[in-house]
């Protein structure tokens, strides 16, 4: 079974600008996100979706960097926290000195 948007080769529309579509493994993921590696891998098991690529006869999980990104934004929105400081940043008057 294969989940939604799981294919190995992207669509045209899901290419970069550049027609590269950048790949990342749990390690480089957890890195271009600053989070751990546990919480790649609980993103995976809550839907996340990422597919498989081999590499010097190994093989590893990958997702796509712009679908990565896109989770996390979700995250941030969901995020008690995160809301609580944009509207402080939105409510607070710019001070030009």
């Amino acid at each position: 079974m294969t989940r939604l948007g799981a294919t190995d080769e992207p669509s045209r529309e899901q290419q970069g600008v550049d027609g590269v579509v950048n790949l990342l493994t749990y390690r480089e993921a957890a890195k271009r996100v600053r989070r751990s590696i546990r919480t790649i891998n609980r993103w995976r098991r809550g839907g996340m979706p990422m597919t498989w690529q081999t590499r010097d006869g190994q093989r590893f999980r990958v997702v796509r960097e712009d679908v990565l990104l896109a989770w996390m934004r979700d995250r941030l929105k969901a995020n008690p926290a995160h809301q609580y400081r944009m509207r402080k940043l939105r409510d607070t008057p710019n001070k030009i000195t």
